[in-house]
């Protein structure tokens, strides 16, 4: 089946497979309702084998076996609001029974609940596989359990008959694999169990913000772990904390003392910023750096209990330097373009440029407000809105009277960071997801016909120069700034006029020329892009770009943001938008995708600090010869002046009166920057 539609049916007591999708492409499925006796064998909900761009939603799933199983062969399938249960949860495989299987990829499980189950998520294969495979690039996301057995458990020993003898480990291939915001009960102790392949150990299995508890509530429930391969710190159950507003307002001369753990005999007592202790809280199987491991028998107290924010860390969350950064990265790079201050300026009194910044954030404060007031997922959305436009607006206050309150002196980053942290505590995850939604639908309406404007042009320079143009047109879709927010909230924005209505060459950064030149010698084998907003800016801007880029056999790897902040696109929004992108042969409008890879940035702001990034994107940009950071955030205001070893190009429109003011242009003038790195 092609472009197919199945809606509001419901299947009951099927003697085998209810629903059985093999071969599909561009499959939508929503509102369905499947049932059957939990004690009923083989009764899968649905089965997907062999199929691509499959979209399942908001359906009632209770069988005998898998609610979703997900065969060999699939790619870009993503499931949405699933109600699973009773049944064996939702399954990947069981893969590795036959040879010449086909990979799976482009996975995404999200915003589920799964409820007496005897597994969560699952991913399975069989041991003695008599061919190879792959199953990577897949996220499980946003999932509740209650009362499940086996909330989260990898099976590269399956076997489902009573006696199995293995004579060779599975030759399926896991990696890339995330695990994230799943909570809820397990009725058995072993909350997550990974048990992979001895002869392929999984690769960059990621655990984050993990909050299982046994059903029981008797004791803490725990986790096992064998034959995991991992480069650094890989694997980690993780808790996000969330400084109380009590904390926020202390300043910096109230420090909190912080205890942590370095031995059971002796303990290191320091002091930090309130500001740092929104940080992950990480339970981690700690490897020295680029050292693997295969037999790792390790039971971990999986529900990481703290009462306060000053409960002491038990370590530092596994980020780490993004690989191409200038050496020595101390000396040579600071995630601040604008200076806020200099060293002979008194710490007690903001500066000029300070007082500009904080004004700048204080009158982005009702836009925010409003936002989080219509955020439908929030019980007394209104009421929390105006508590954070409160909160919010007191910290700006202090920094006034004392920059170096709330871990200042401030910067835009840690402006950014109080802003996310007063939200968060509040229960605001996304105030954005509505906006975004809408304007990725819109966007998505219009790619089609920018590729087929820009596949028009001839020649090479002037159709790079119109891909450039839309980079910065859909880079105007930035609801962080107050200004556009108010030109949206009335009128919206038009990808096309803003192409037509650019500010003229030259821009006040302007390097297209010689970029022309490296781009003609087609030059560049791996680009890393960070992108910025949802909408224009990544479909209709950075999209036909990274296709152009594909076309000359160049790998590129897209980086987004791990976390929701503002309008940006996240990793797993990003993952959707192409997969809704792709025709029926898995290509971009003709353009092959195999070389297009999504990596999680782990950033969770709009601007970004190098020193800290994933470890799966560290490994991923380790070998690019271009880094290109776009959008005002990561492009202009804190990486401008970023050197790297490699090729670079920072690309952006000017949204605030503040950056243009000491670029020395106009308010929506462009910034392209180029450097080359000669070796």
């Amino acid at each position: 089946m092609n472009q197919t539609v199945v809606q509001g049916i419901t299947s009951l007591n099927s003697k085998f497979f209810h629903i059985a999708l093999v071969e599909c492409k561009n499959f939508k499925g929503t509102e369905i309702k499947i049932s059957a006796p939990a004690d009923s064998p083989n009764t899968d909900g649905i089965h997907v084998e062999r199929s691509s761009n499959v979209c399942i939603s908001r359906s009632l799933i209770g069988t005998g076996d898998d609610c979703i199983s997900i065969g060999q062969g699939n790619s870009q399938v993503t499931i949405t609001r699933i109600r699973c249960g009773p049944g064996h949860g939702i399954s990947v495989g069981s893969l590795g029974r036959y040879e010449n299987e086909g990979d799976v990829s482009g996975l995404v499980v999200r915003d589920c609940a799964i409820s007496g189950t005897m597994n969560g998520i699952r991913i399975k294969t069989w041991a003695n596989s008599p061919g190879s495979s792959a199953a990577t690039n897949m996220t499980f996301e946003n999932i509740v359990m209650k009362n499940v057995t086996n909330p989260i458990i990898i099976d590269q020993s399956y076997c489902p008959f009573s006696s199995c003898i293995s004579t060779e480990p599975s030759k399926v291939k896991l990696s890339d694999i995330y695990f994230k915001q799943i909570r809820g009960t397990s009725s058995s102790a072993v909350a997550v169990a990974l048990e992979c392949s001895e002869g392929i150990p999984c690769q960059n299995i990621f655990l984050e913000n993990v909050h299982l508890e046994l059903s029981t509530g008797e004791k803490q429930a725990t986790s096992s772990c064998k034959n995991v391969r991992a480069r650094g710190l890989v694997i980690a159950w993780k808790q996000r904390q969330v400084i109380p507003s009590s904390i926020l307002k202390k300043h910096n001369q109230k420090k909190i003392t912080h205890n942590k753990k370095v031995s059971e005999k002796k303990k290191h007592i320091r002091t930090i910023p309130s500001y740092q202790l929104y940080r992950e809280n990480v339970l981690q199987i700690r490897v020295a750096k680029g050292v693997d491991f295969y037999q790792v028998q390790k039971r971990v107290s999986f529900f990481i209990r703290l009462s306060s924010a000053q409960k002491s860390m038990e370590s530092e969350s596994e980020m780490v330097a993004f690989p191409l950064l200038l050496t020595p990265i101390e000396s040579n790079y600071r995630a601040c373009t604008i200076p806020y201050r200099f060293p002979s300026d008194n710490p007690k009194k903001p500066t000029p440029t300070e007082l500009q910044w904080i004004d700048l954030f204080l009158n982005s404060i009702p836009s925010f407000k409003k936002r989080a007031e219509s955020d439908t997922t929030v019980p007394d959305a209104p009421v929390r809105a105006e508590k954070f436009a409160q909160r919010y607006g007191d910290v700006l206050e202090d920094f006034k009277k004392d920059p170096e309150s709330h871990g200042g002196p401030p910067d835009c980053i840690l402006l950014c960071r109080l802003r996310e942290i007063i939200l968060r505590e509040l229960g605001f995850i996304d105030i954005f997801k509505r906006v975004k939604d809408e304007e990725n639908a819109k966007a998505i309406s219009l790619f089609k016909d920018v590729v087929q404007l820009n596949d028009a042009i001839e020649d090479d320079s002037k159709r790079l120069e119109n891909l450039v143009r839309g980079i910065f047109a859909g880079n105007i879709f930035d609801l962080g700034s107050a200004e556009l927010a108010e030109v949206f909230s009335k009128d919206g924005m038009s990808f096309l006029a803003s192409c037509q209505n650019l500010v003229p060459r030259p821009w006040v950064i302007d390097d297209l020329d010689a970029f022309k030149v490296k781009w003609s010698k087609k030059s560049w084998k791996k680009v890393v892009i960070f992108v910025d907003n949802s909408g224009a800016d990544i479909i209709l801007g950075i999209l036909p770009f990274a296709r152009e880029l594909l076309r000359h056999g160049t790998q590129v790897v897209l980086a987004a943001n791990d976390m929701p902040s503002i309008n940006d696109v996240t990793y797993t929004e990003l993952i959707e938008i192409i997969a809704k992108l792709k025709d029926e042969n898995g290509q971009l409008m003709g353009v092959d995708t195999s070389n297009l890879l999504i990596a999680n940035s782990g950033n969770d702001l709009p601007v970004i600090d190098l020193t800290r990034v994933s470890q799966m994107l560290a490994y991923l940009a380790s070998d690019a010869d271009l880094v290109v950071l776009e959008g005002m955030g990561r492009g202009i205001e804190t990486n401008l002046y970023a050197q790297f070893k490699c090729d670079s190009l920072k690309i952006g429109m000017v949204k605030h009166p503040e950056v243009a003011q000491f670029l020395g242009g106009r308010l929506y003038d462009c910034v392209f920057k180029y450097n080359e790195v000669v070796s």
